[in-house]
């Protein structure tokens, strides 16, 4: 599936945009998150001259990520800038059948940023959505920031009550990232610091 535009049609003026994207047609991994519904992208393409466009607008929609602390699932709302580049490339930048959503890196020394390419007088914005999509989900999601997780134990999720096991362990995620100031005993974050003597202590 394709969002497609011709350069033809993009007036000295620019041209608004305003379209609904189905969360099938941007083939999101179960790590990207799983849209709900649609996907909305509405901007502008703006054409300098017939060589380049550039694209700003926004993406608004809701996804659903896992969360990797209790690895339940959440809700997010999405509301991202959404900006691209399109040019002509020069000869031998795109090899055949990369097609239109394979982005390529530019001759010239003053431009950083990697391009998508102008194909057959046309540009595609799909794949720059399901980019800025993908490049919003972060590092280590978490359905808030006080999640308690699961019992290294017998895998209860904590945020859903106290279980039955009877030695306070670190609450640990997946990612194998300890939470020391969490226990599984009391399941609230712990009122003791590691360096806190006993009452009486004089060492």
């Amino acid at each position: 599936m394709a969002w497609t535009f011709k350069l033809s049609d993009i007036s000295a003026s620019g041209l608004a945009i305003d379209h609904v994207i189905e969360s099938a047609d941007l083939e999101l991994s179960q790590d990207d998150g799983t849209i709900v519904g649609e996907v909305r992208s509405a901007g502008s393409l703006n054409k300098p001259d017939d060589t380049t466009v550039y694209l700003e607008g926004r993406i608004t929609g809701t996804i659903v990520r896992e969360c990797v602390r209790c690895l339940e699932d959440f809700t997010e709302n999405l509301d991202l800038d959404c900006t691209a580049l399109f040019k002509k490339p020069s000869a031998g930048k795109v090899p055949d059948g990369r097609g239109r959503g394979q982005k390529y890196r530019d001759d010239d020394p003053d431009e950083e940023d990697e391009i998508y390419p102008i194909v057959d007088g046309q540009i595609d914005l799909l794949p720059v959505i399901r980019e800025h999509i993908i490049l919003s989900a972060p590092l280590r999601a978490l359905c808030a920031e006080q999640c308690l997780g699961l019992c290294q134990r017998c895998g209860a999720n904590l945020n859903k009550g106290k279980c039955s096991c009877p030695v306070p362990m670190p609450v640990m995620d997946y990612e194998g990232v300890i939470h020391p100031n969490m226990t599984m005993v009391n399941k609230q974050p712990s009122r003791r610091s590691p360096g806190r003597r006993r009452k009486g202590s004089t060492h």
